[in-house]
């Protein structure tokens, strides 16, 4: 391709990163029999060959993004988040979620007992506890020069 302006090249760019972005969460799908989630949707019916062949199909995929890029003058941008970061991140939103399941936040859906309230707030509790083990761990791995410098600065 030839004659692209800026607006191409970013949107070019930002096309190949949601398509990396969706591929690499559909493969990832593939290997769910690796880490098997009880809540998880996606059967686990993927065998290793497949598993190898479609991680190999997606380095392919990004291989051919990356060189029309780059034949096409757009610089590909370096990482700009941390992965220890928006794990963090991740983690306060699933945090969140957890508050929802307290007496307060569900007794909008209705009456609630108060032995089912007492049973909520020990869940919400239970998650909460595990949770902020991890949200502890993250900040002493921080504050121990584990920190990524790529991390935005306002943790």
């Amino acid at each position: 391709m030839s004659g692209l302006n800026e607006n191409h090249k970013r949107n070019l760019l930002a096309t190949f990163q949601e398509i990396d972005r969706l591929l690499t969460v559909a493969v990832s799908q593939l290997e769910v029999s690796k880490s098997p989630s009880p809540l998880n949707s996606i059967d686990a019916d993927a065998d290793e060959t497949l598993i190898s062949i479609a991680q190999n199909w997606l380095e392919d995929i990004r291989a051919t993004m990356r060189s029309i890029l780059e034949e096409n003058g757009v610089e590909l941008p370096a990482p700009e988040i941390s992965a220890v970061w928006n794990f963090r991140v991740t983690l306060i939103q699933a945090v969140n979620f957890a508050d929802n399941l307290r007496p307060k936040q569900m007794r909008q859906y209705g009456v609630l007992a108060h032995d089912a309230a007492a049973t909520l707030g020990s869940i919400s509790d239970r998650l909460r506890t595990q949770m902020d083990s991890m949200l502890q761990l993250l900040a002493a791995s921080q504050d121990t020069g584990c920190k990524n410098e790529n991390s935005p600065t306002t943790n």
